[in-house]
Formats: structure tokens, C-alpha cells, sequence
């Protein structure tokens, strides 16, 4: 592919705030550098998912083939890497032309930005210093460290271990990042070219100016620079207004003076330490970056009190604490915006719901087909209402047969048909006013209710004008003793059968609940006033 049409493509895919790199949308720049752009974007993910991510871009201006092997040797190296003192990186990916690298999202500033704070001093606290620096050397030992999947080493080398490439979060973790100059000796990296050197000349060893072979004790030379500057306040081997061979040439050729030359009172120990990483003889410096992070934390322990991701939390707080507020903000006000508007518009791929057809006039419309015109949310619903209304009309038709069954104290219950009206009347009076069949509960026959059975041949019409007050008629004197006396009917018996069987007052019959509907007539009030 020519440089030609790396332009076109640039020019076609450049990256702007708002817009969208697959499932990645684009909210704020960051940081910008002199290849890449830094931003702050939020991954969409299946059903609401999202996180707030780092993605990492070419400049479109500097697109060409030789970057894209870049950002793909950063992406196959830094996702190998896992460590907590090194930035994750997740994914590459292209869109539109667009390679973009997704990385861990840190809430901090860089090293670089916290020592230049304005209105700070460069220098900061001697044992914070060491303990940041004693981080970032475990992030560095576990890239050293990094082995392929056969196991075999890489080698790797980071070659641009500098305050840009350090990140310090507000809760005071440590990360190491930019592996995209990285070096491997095992295979994985091509060779940099003859005369083209990658990374700060501020940061690199000597053998790293002179484009002699690199190992891992280059990046320790860089730790060390990194590590003087932060804690004496002024740069090794660079001076204001060199020009870059003359600062090439101070770092091959001159020696480093001390910390204690600048700094009055500075700690034995800990420039032991820093002169020790700053040898020009690699073979002189820390054989690993985990020796030289023991190195540090044996002193930082020796020191004083333990230093701890708080105390980090704090230089971070009161340096660029402003700033991080700003831009967490910013993205905050971002990210509610770019939802208010995604709530107006449909979901990419979402079913449309379906349109209902038009009811026709001659379907009753039931409760099936309420229940699947509405669908099957709308349906559960349905049948939960209709569980509920069935519930509450079976426990209404039960109070009502509640209230209207009663039982009389001392006695046995029985079912009665006789309409409340006729309970008062006489046995005939009764008969002759019928009334609807309601179900009442009524005592036995007692002897001493006055009432009396009325003859068989007297018309089921005619009424019982005696009053229940008075004493039943004498039995005939050509009566035989031993034939009883007529038992009382109860009130509504309508037992057929040859004859009237007599009453048995020990055990009363119960009568048999009508099964036929009777139409109501109207009220015989005279039979009341009669026998009132």
C-alpha cells in the first residue's frame, strides 16, 4: 500500500469527538503526542453495557504503513503483559481505515504533568518518590520477564521508560504504558533501522544513543533519570538551550554528578541507589528492575513510616487535582448528553413493535384473544387481573351464603325452604303464601309452639285463621286410645308417599332442598293481619 493512499484514507477517517469506531464512541482527546492521540471513549456492549476506556490513534497526518506495525507490535506485546503496575491494553481494532488500540482507562495525570504542576516545586518528597519509582520497576521487571506461548523469551525492552509514559491515578496506582517502541530480541519486533533511534534522548542510556545492542538494563539507566529528576528537581545531563548533539554528547561522554551536588541533605542511601542505575557501563547498574525495586522498598521501610498507595493519592490530589476534576466532568457531561440523545433514537437492530390489525365487528372479543393481541407481557397481566377478580367474587358469594345460614344455640340445624315472611305464620297460613325458595337454617318442632297440622282436605289456599296462642281441640271420645295424635308438618315438606307418616320428635326429618326455581309471588298480607 503507497504513502499515497494512506493520505486519502486519513483524510477520509479523521478522528473527531462524537463520533463512533465500531463499538467505540468518542468523547474527549486526552493527551495528544508526536505520533498518536489519546481519548477518552465508552464501549457499548450487549444489552447497556459500557465502560470508559483509553483508545490510543494515529495522527492522520503520519499515517503510514510503518506506524500500523507499530500500534500491531504494541497491541501483540502490551496484551500479553499483565501485571497491576501496567496498563492493560484490551483490544486493536480498525474501522473505516482507523487502527485504534483500547486500553485500560486510568483517572489520573501522567508523572510528567504532576512534577511540573504549576506554581510547584519540581522535586518531590524523597520516600514517595522511591516508592512510585519502586512501582513502576515491578511493572517494568514483568515486561522483561514476558515469554511466548512455547515459553521461549522474549526479551523485551521497553525503550522509552520516561514521566510522559508513567500514569499515577487519583487513588494512587501506578501504571507503565506505551510499549509502542518496544524492542524484542526474540523475534517478535523488527530491527530498527541503521541511524533511526526510537524514544526520548532525554531518557535513554547510552548504549541507546549510540544504537548499540539493548537489554534490560537500558530501561533501568531510563528508571534512573527518571528517579533523579523527580526527586532533586533538575534533569542529569540535559541543560536549558542545548541543542541535541550537545546534550548526545554530555550523556556518551561526561559523568553524572550526584543528587547531593544539587541537593543539600539529600538521603546517602538513596543516591547510592540512584548513581548505581545511572552507571554507564551496564554491567555496573541493577542486574534486574526487580533487584532495584527491592533496592528502593528496603530503604523506604529503613526510612520512616510505610509509604502507601494513599500517600500517592495525596501528591496526585494536591499537583493536578484540579485538572483530573475538570476532565472527569467534562467526559461526565459528555457521556449524559450523548444518552439523552441515543434516548430519542431507535436501537440499531431492535425489532419494531407490530402494528395491531384492524378489530373485526363480528368476533366477540374475548379474553384469549384480548390476551394474545396484547402479547405475551400484556397476557400475564391479563390473567393475574382476572386470578384476581375470580377470587375476590368467590370470596363474595361465600360471605353471602355465611350471612344468610345461621344455627340456633342448643339445638340441631336443618335446611328450610320457607320464605322468611311464612316463618311467623301458622302452618296453613304458611302453605298458602308461597315465596321464594331461600335457604334458611330453622329449629326443631317443639310441643309447646302451639301449631297444628292442617286437615287433608283443606285446600293448599286456605289460611289457619286460629291464632297460635290458643290450646289444640280436645281429642274425640270415640277416638281409640292407642291411635296418636296427627303430627305436625313442618313448614314446607313436600314429601310424597301414601298418606302423612307420622312426626318422630326424636329425630326430625331434614328435608330436601328444592331443585326447581320458583317464581315469586306477590305478599298475602291478610293472612298476617288474621292471624295477628
Amino acid at each position: 500500500m503507497t504513502f499515497e493512499t494512506y493520505t486519502n484514507r486519513s483524510r477520509l477517517a479523521r478522528v473527531q469527538p462524537g463520533m463512533r469506531l465500531g463499538p467505540y464512541e468518542i468523547l474527549l482527546c486526552v493527551a495528544r503526542g508526536g505520533m498518536a492521540s489519546v481519548w477518552a471513549a465508552r464501549q457499548h456492549g450487549a444489552r447497556g453495557f459500557s465502560r470508559l476506556v483509553a483508545l490510543k490513534t494515529v495522527l492522520p497526518e503520519l499515517a503510514a504503513p510503518d506506524l500500523d506495525m507499530m500500534f500491531l507490535d504494541e497491541a501483540r506485546v502490551a496484551a500479553r503483559i499483565h501485571h497491576p503496575n501496567v496498563c492493560e491494553v484490551f483490544e486493536l481494532i480498525e474501522h473505516q481505515g482507523v487502527l485504534a488500540l483500547s486500553m485500560e482507562w486510568v483517572d489520573g495525570d501522567t508523572l510528567n504533568n504532576i512534577i511540573n504542576a504549576r506554581g510547584k516545586e519540581p522535586a518531590i518528597d524523597a520516600r514517595v518518590a522511591a516508592q512510585i519509582v519502586a512501582n513502576v520497576a515491578s511493572g517494568l521487571h514483568a515486561a522483561h520477564e514476558l515469554r511466548d506461548e512455547r515459553g521461549a523469551a522474549l526479551q523485551l525492552v521497553h525503550r522509552d521508560v520516561s514521566p510522559q509514559n508513567i500514569l499515577v491515578s487519583r487513588n494512587g496506582h501506578v501504571k507503565v504504558t506505551d510499549f509502542g517502541v518496544a524492542k524484542s530480541l526474540g523475534g517478535v519486533h523488527e530491527s530498527t533501522a541503521v541511524g533511526k533511534i526510537k524514544g526520548k534522548l532525554s531518557y535513554m542510556s547510552p548504549e541507546q544513543a549510540q544504537g548499540k545492542l539493548l537489554d534490560r538494563r537500558s530501561d533501568i539507566f531510563s528508571l534512573g533519570v527518571v528517579l533523579y529528576t523527580i526527586t532533586v528537581g533538575v534533569h542529569p545531563f540535559r541543560r536549558p538551550g542545548e541543542s541535541r548533539h550537545q546534550q548526545l554528547s554530555r550523556l556518551v561522554m561526561n559523568r553524572i554528578k550526584g543528587p547531593s551536588w544539587v541537593v543539600k541533605g539529600y538521603p546517602p542511601e538513596l543516591e547510592a541507589i540512584v548513581m548505581r542505575a545511572l552507571e554507564r557501563d551496564p554491567k555496573e547498574r541493577f542486574a534486574s528492575a526487580d533487584e532495584m525495586a527491592r533496592a528502593l522498598q528496603d530503604w523506604v521501610l529503613a526510612s520512616g513510616p510505610l509509604v502507601t498507595d494513599q500517600h500517592i493519592a495525596r501528591l496526585v490530589l494536591e499537583r493536578s487535582g484540579p485538572t483530573i476534576v475538570d476532565r472527569s466532568e467534562r467526559i461526565a457531561n459528555l457521556m449524559c448528553k450523548s444518552e439523552d440523545d441515543a434516548a430519542g433514537e431507535p436501537v440499531p437492530g431492535a425489532p419494531e413493535e407490530p402494528v395491531p390489525a384492524a378489530a373485526d365487528p363480528t368476533l366477540v372479543p374475548t379474553t384469549s384473544r384480548l390476551m394474545q393481541a396484547r402479547g405475551p407481557e400484556r397476557a400475564l397481566g391479563a390473567r393475574a387481573t382476572l386470578r384476581a377478580v375470580s377470587s375476590t367474587l368467590t370470596a363474595g358469594a361465600l360471605f353471602l351464603l355465611a350471612s344468610f345460614v345461621f344455627t340456633s344455640p342448643g339445638s340441631e340445624s336443618r335446611l328450610s325452604l320457607v320464605p322468611p315472611q311464612a316463618e311467623a305464620l301458622p302452618p296453613a297460613a304458611a302453605a298458602s303464601a308461597p315465596g321464594p325458595s331461600t335457604v334458611l337454617i330453622e329449629p326443631p318442632a317443639s310441643p309447646s309452639a302451639g301449631l297444628e297440622a292442617a286437615p287433608a282436605s283443606e285446600s293448599p289456599g286456605a289460611a289457619n285463621t286460629r291464632p297460635a296462642a290458643q290450646s289444640p281441640p280436645a281429642a274425640r271420645a270415640d277416638a281409640p286410645a292407642s291411635t296418636p295424635a296427627p303430627a305436625v308438618r313442618a313448614p314446607g315438606d313436600r314429601r310424597t308417599g301414601k298418606g302423612t307418616k307420622p312426626n318422630r320428635t326424636s329425630k326430625p326429618a331434614k328435608p330436601r332442598a328444592s331443585t326447581t326455581k320458583r317464581r315469586p309471588l306477590p305478599r298475602d298480607d291478610s293472612a298476617i293481619r288474621s292471624s295477628r
